[in-house]
C-alpha cells in the first residue's frame, strides 16, 4: 500500500470519529468572517495573528492538506480564490459541504478516489 493511501485511510477514520480538523465552519462563521471578524487556527490552542496574512482580495490561494472546511472558507471570505489539495476523501467531503453551497471554492481530491472538483 503507498503511503498516500495509508494517509488517506487514518485521516479519513479521524474525520468519521470527529477529529476537530475535519469539522467546517458554520454558515454564521462565514458570515462573521466576510465581516472582518474572523480567526484562524492551525494548531488546537492559539490563533495565528491576522497581520501574518495579506490583503487576499482577488488573490489565489492553494490549500495543501487543507480539507476540513476551516481555513478555506475563511479566505474565500476575505475574496481570495481557493483551491483545495487533500489525500482525505472525508476531508473534502467536509471542504464540499459547505463550499459547494457558500464559497464556490474550486476542489481538488484524490485522483484515485475520482473526488475531484474545480
Amino acid at each position: 500500500m503507498k503511503f498516500t493511501e495509508i494517509n488517506s485511510r487514518t485521516i479519513d477514520r479521524w474525520v468519521e470519529d470527529g477529529w476537530e480538523w475535519g469539522i467546517p465552519i458554520s454558515h454564521e462563521q462565514y458570515l462573521e468572517a466576510r465581516k472582518g471578524n474572523w480567526s484562524m487556527v492551525l494548531t488546537p490552542t492559539k490563533p495565528v495573528p491576522k497581520d501574518w496574512f495579506p490583503d487576499l482580495k482577488g488573490k489565489k490561494v492553494l490549500g495543501l492538506a487543507a480539507g476540513g472546511g476551516q481555513q478555506m472558507p475563511i479566505f474565500a471570505a476575505l475574496g481570495a480564490d481557493c483551491t483545495v489539495l487533500d489525500y482525505s476523501q472525508r476531508q473534502i467531503e467536509s471542504e464540499l459541504r459547505p463550499s459547494s453551497r457558500l464559497w464556490g471554492a474550486n476542489l481538488l481530491g484524490n485522483p484515485s478516489n475520482k473526488i475531484m472538483a474545480s
